[in-house]
């Protein structure tokens, strides 16, 4: 299964550019409704086959059609909203993959526990072809209300004068430690907690998600303060590495402090993670080109996840869980030196209007 997963990641990372260019090109709604229902395809697929090999490949192709769901979609809420107050409508929609983890995980386990292990893959397949129906009704190719929500070309050339942006660069770096941080927790949260805490299975799960909720509060309220992105991102980042350098100390075999220890990792995680990859790279991009500034700084940042699918196992087998913490302490405080000396988003960089 570790194979299925590095497959899976490898594909969404990258997914992401292309995925970007062909929404800022062509419009995003046939991008996300093909994206929608063909991981939902997918899914279904993977839960009725046997051979670790269709697994694989099927990993792969639902990882390819996931990669459209967020330049897609940054592209929408992009031409939606003004710059002006787009960062506070970001920053409520944002919690959407925070709080669909928590939805997420529990309904996983729950179906696994009351059904057959192919029931979680099955009812979300059901959720995403009926959400992927519902957009190609509901979502308008043109809102003739809305002068902004017209999709304006863009071209090639277009994309990689954008892409010649250092700032896209700087925040994509910035992005590898944070995802590769953010997917260690996703990955291997409950376990640890299983093991190093000597949680039972369904325990770890339901507690593993305190960091998700806690970090839909962070995203929330990132989303409304009076700084710069990168400013931002920097001040909740050194927050972040401070609670992660101190939580091996404080957690010992305390169950009743883990939820609070968690959550408030998780608000300084998810808050910086959600505005790089979400209002600070449509700044970047403008209307023209969101979706391509958004996706390029997921790639760089998923590659951090795939990375840390090869190096989390092996770090926690030879140094154990308190290295990690210290190593995750030590990646966000080079993310928010790397954001601290960014130069100001409006700058002389700034890209497509």
């Amino acid at each position: 299964m570790g194979w299925v997963d590095m497959g899976y990641l490898l594909a969404y990372a990258g997914g992401q550019i292309p995925a970007g260019l062909v929404v800022d090109m062509y419009g995003p709604k046939a991008v996300l409704v093909v994206g929608l229902i063909g991981s939902g395809l997918m899914s279904l697929w993977f839960a009725w086959t046997r051979s670790v090999n269709v697994m694989m490949l099927l990993f792969v192709l639902n990882g390819l059609c996931q990669a459209t769901g967020w330049p897609a979609s940054t592209k929408v809420m992009a031409k939606q909203f003004p710059a002006e107050t787009r960062t506070k409508f970001m920053a409520v929609w944002s919690t959407n993959y925070q709080i669909g983890g928590v939805i997420g995980t529990s309904l996983a386990g729950y179906l696994t526990a009351m059904y057959a292990w192919q029931t979680a893959f099955t009812v979300p397949a059901f959720i995403l072809i009926t959400i992927g129906a519902l957009t190609i009704v509901y979502l308008p190719t043109a809102d003739p209300a809305s002068p902004t929500f017209v999709h304006e070309p863009t071209t090639f050339a277009d994309v990689v004068r954008l892409l010649h942006n250092p700032l896209i660069l700087r925040y994509g770096v910035s992005y590898f430690f944070i995802k590769y941080i953010r997917y260690a927790f996703l990955f291997w949260l409950p376990f640890y907690l299983q093991t190093a805490m000597s949680m039972p299975e369904d325990t770890a799960a339901y507690v593993s998600t305190s960091l998700e909720i806690g970090g839909a509060i962070g995203v929330i309220i990132i989303g409304f303060l009076p700084l710069s992105h990168a400013t931002s991102c920097a001040i909740h980042l050194t927050a972040l590495s401070f609670w992660l350098a101190v939580y091996p100390h404080l957690v010992g075999e305390n169950w009743a402090v883990i939820v609070p220890l968690l959550a408030t990792i998780g608000f300084f995680l998810y808050a910086p993670d959600s505005l790089i990859v979400g209002a600070a790279g449509q700044s970047l991009g403008g209307h023209h080109a969101a979706a391509s500034a958004c996706s390029t700084i997921n790639a760089l940042g998923s590659l951090g996840a795939f990375v840390q699918s090869l190096a989390t196992p092996y770090i926690m087998q030879q140094m154990g869980w308190g290295f990690l913490f210290y190593m995750f302490s030590v990646l966000a405080m080079v993310s928010a030196v790397i954001l601290a000396t960014a130069p100001n988003e409006r700058s002389k960089y700034s890209a497509l209007p």
